[in-house]
């Protein structure tokens, strides 16, 4: 099933979480790369937006029996 659905199932490599041999330090690694070129951007005509989203309380909440 996974190979039928593959095509569907890509994720944007800017995407650092849930996935296989990416860490933290990846994401760390961008975010500093940003803030490091934010002049860049901003004397280019560009805005640099970042986001970041917590999960660490639905996996509280989550029943781990049925993961």
């Amino acid at each position: 099933m996974l190979e039928s659905f593959q095509l569907f199932l890509c994720s944007d490599d800017n995407q650092f979480g849930f996935k296989k041999g990416v860490g933290s330090g990846y994401a760390i690694h961008t975010v500093c790369n940003i803030v490091d070129q934010t002049d860049q951007y901003n004397k280019a005509g560009y805005t640099a937006n970042m986001y970041a989203l917590d999960l660490s309380e639905a996996y509280d909440k989550v029943n781990h029996h049925a993961l």
